[in-house]
């Protein structure tokens, strides 16, 4: 979504991958604590919540700091297939991708409770 939103041209099409992402970041918010809700208890499920929150909040903040920094000391870049774009569509497009490949990094984690045998 956000790689769409850096490559429109026309406002609506701007319009409605910022909808699609919308969506995309709601739904997987949702999903991150549905899964910490429903695995873990106690002390664990705070401290999970705890270190997820600030994780968002801390990722949100350096990202849109380093995006404004790049976009200020990048001018424009001719992207071979899709021609000269300006700073910030290259910082958009290129957070677009890195989003896409860290998804394949992702992976879940299976959790021991106390007293409870390894999954096999």
């Amino acid at each position: 979504m956000i790689a769409t939103m850096s490559l429109a041209h026309h406002y609506w099409i701007a319009v409605l991958a910022a909808i699609g992402f919308g969506g995309s970041a709601a739904l997987t918010l949702v999903s991150g604590m549905s899964v910490l809700q429903t695995r873990l208890f106690g002390l664990q499920r705070d401290l999970a919540f705890a270190v997820f929150h600030v994780t968002i909040r801390v990722g949100l903040g350096l990202a849109a700091v380093g995006a404004g920094l790049a976009a200020d000391l990048l001018r424009s870049v001719k992207w071979p297939g899709l021609g000269t774009l300006p700073g910030d569509r290259v910082i958009l497009l290129c957070a677009g991708i890195v989003v896409v490949l860290g998804s394949f990094a992702v992976k879940e984690w299976q959790v021991k409770r106390v007293g409870e045998e390894a999954p096999a």
